[in-house]
């Protein structure tokens, strides 16, 4: 019986990673086959600075590069703080522990707090070391995108 339950979940979970995709084929056409031209996308929320429509590019990702902008160092500072907290909870651990396991949990936790933060801290340094003009969009041609 067991395995039945197993086949019915792995089945729905196929269906859905098959058809899913599908839903956005019965969306409207693309803005480029619309009569008229490409046009712009309207935002619900203006971004900072009171910009309410984005125009369309040639590279695909510049306005979605200009709406998650602002949200950046929100969600750096929230994975900061997070981790800082993850370190502060592991210490209370180790403090307030009996017995050696807790105490290894603890150290475990402060460690992967600490590579964590590590990651968050150095990763974009070593990309813009490794090439400066990673975060910069290019188009095919070379010239800035956004």
């Amino acid at each position: 019986m067991k395995s039945f339950s197993h086949m019915r979940r792995l089945t729905l979970v196929a269906l859905i990673a098959f058809l899913l995709p599908l839903t956005t084929l019965a969306q409207n056409p693309p803005n480029n086959q619309q009569p008229g031209g490409p046009r712009p996308i309207e935002l619900l929320e203006p971004l900072p600075g009171g910009v309410l429509t984005i125009p369309l590019g040639s590279f695909p990702l510049c306005p979605l590069n200009k709406y998650l902008q602002p949200f950046m160092p929100f969600a750096v500072g929230m994975a900061a703080g997070l981790a800082v907290l993850m370190i502060i909870l592991g210490g209370l651990q180790i403090m307030l522990s009996d017995g050696n396991i807790a105490q290894s949990q603890g150290k475990e936790r402060v460690m992967a707090a600490l590579g964590g933060l590590m990651v968050l801290v150095f990763s974009a340094t070593i990309l813009y070391i490794l090439n400066a003009n990673y975060f910069v969009f290019t188009t095919p041609g070379g010239a800035p995108a956004c």
